[in-house]
């Protein structure tokens, strides 16, 4: 017969054997957070290197914005230039000293930007709708329609409906004068519609149109 083991012994290994196993599960814890803790480790000088990068980046991007805008407003400054000149010298050519400046002036906001305009006379400003007649208005908005198209690139052909209907005898000659010399001196063509022959002495082609009963007949002078 096999000879019993002490029963001192028993006990010991029943008391070992779970702290054995214990320790074992908790060195292969440790080896596998060692070797999580290494991963984490690279990702986190890789994320810091990343983001170093992309802070390096996000710079650069704010410099290019910022360059870009200056670049927008000086833009926008030689475009309302240009147009506040157009306008101020069609309102000047046709009423002389009893003319205005015209000026722009751009509001900015975050999303949006917003433009208003006025007439300004020895450094007071006006509202053209209030300030001035009509036939001022109407030079006024024919010389912005030119500004505005003169931006734009391909044919300059616009088609006018009575443009000075507002304008008084006396200045009829003088509008006649500036639309035949803006449309040489910008090469824009005008196809206007009128019945001031002050206008039409001053047009390169004059075409007539008759009523004959029910027909209306284009004749050609």
């Amino acid at each position: 017969l096999q000879k019993p083991r002490p029963l001192s012994r028993r006990l010991n290994m029943n008391l070992i054997s779970p702290a054995l196993k214990r320790l074992s599960l908790l060195d292969k814890q440790v080896t596998r957070l060692r070797g999580l803790a290494s991963h984490l480790l690279r990702q986190i000088v890789s994320a810091k290197k990343e983001r170093k990068d992309a802070i390096r980046e996000l710079r650069w991007y704010k410099l290019a914005l910022r360059r870009i805008q200056d670049v927008g407003v000086e833009t926008q400054k030689k475009t309302v230039y240009r147009i506040e000149k157009l306008v101020t010298y069609a309102i000047r050519d046709v009423f002389g000293e009893d003319g205005y400046d015209f000026k722009l002036e751009l509001s900015y906001s975050d999303k949006s930007m917003s433009v208003d305009f006025y007439l300004e006379r020895d450094g007071e400003c006006f509202d053209p709708l209030e300030c001035c007649s009509y036939g001022v208005v109407d030079v006024m908005c024919f010389a912005l329609r030119i500004a505005i198209w003169s931006l734009s690139p391909g044919r300059k052909t616009l088609i006018f409906d009575e443009p000075f209907k507002n304008v008084s005898k006396e200045y009829r000659e003088r509008v006649g004068q500036f639309v035949r010399k803006i449309s040489e001196e910008l090469d824009f063509q005008f196809i206007i519609v009128t019945h001031m022959p002050e206008l039409s002495e001053n047009a390169h082609r004059n075409f007539h149109l008759v009523k004959k009963g029910k027909e209306t007949v284009l004749c050609k002078q």
